[in-house]
């Protein structure tokens, strides 16, 4: 159970650092990612002989690395996977830029006049 409870706990620290520029399913994907690199932190620790009874390098470590390096994936504004789909698209003649900086631009306007 406590097993359990860990890697929970790795995906929610995974999520942590880009939870407001990712998408549902890009933080889902990120959650069950990070509770594989629980489990490799955790396998990591064994082989160097660290004892960690609780599991908190695996969860808050790895984790959070992970989260950092997920982040640059995922990030729908600036992240990798979403950086193809920019590019293509002003390829292409469409700029899905201007769409996504279009709302901010209203809201500004609206209230600073």
């Amino acid at each position: 159970m406590g097993e359990l409870c860990n890697a929970i706990l790795a995906g929610l620290v995974s999520i942590t650092a880009g939870c407001d520029g990712v998408t549902d399913w890009g933080a889902l994907l990120i959650g069950f990612i990070g509770a594989f690199w629980y489990i490799l932190g955790k396998k990591m620790l064994y082989i160097f002989g660290v004892d960690d009874a609780i599991g908190a390098f695996p969860v808050h470590g790895a984790c959070g690395a992970w989260g950092v390096l997920a982040t640059g994936l995922f990030n729908v504004e600036v992240g990798a996977f979403y950086r193809v789909v920019l590019l293509k698209g002003q390829i292409q003649g469409k700029d899905p830029s201007f769409v996504v900086k279009r709302p901010s631009f209203r809201a500004k306007s609206a209230v600073f006049g």
